[in-house]
């Protein structure tokens, strides 16, 4: 059996990316689905649960700041 020298994957040019970033990406491949799985979903699905509580909380916001200026229109013209 016979050494064989690791790439140096910090040299200028010639750097295979995908080669590089091969063995990190095998556990997000489906072997049944043939197909790579995004490896990015589950900060994606994170960042769409974000956004939904935003738009939740910013909905929350103007419906009580609208009930809270009718309630004081209300008081200033009693």
């Amino acid at each position: 059996m016979q050494y064989r020298m690791p790439d140096a994957y910090d040299q200028e040019g010639g750097v295979n990316q995908e080669k590089r970033f091969s063995v990190a990406l095998q556990r997000y491949r489906d072997s049944s689905a043939n197909d790579k799985m995004n490896p990015f979903a589950e900060q994606e699905a994170w960042e769409e649960h974000q956004m939904v509580v935003v738009n939740s909380l910013e909905f929350c916001y103007f419906v009580l700041l609208e009930w809270t200026l009718s309630f004081f229109s209300i008081l200033i013209m009693k």
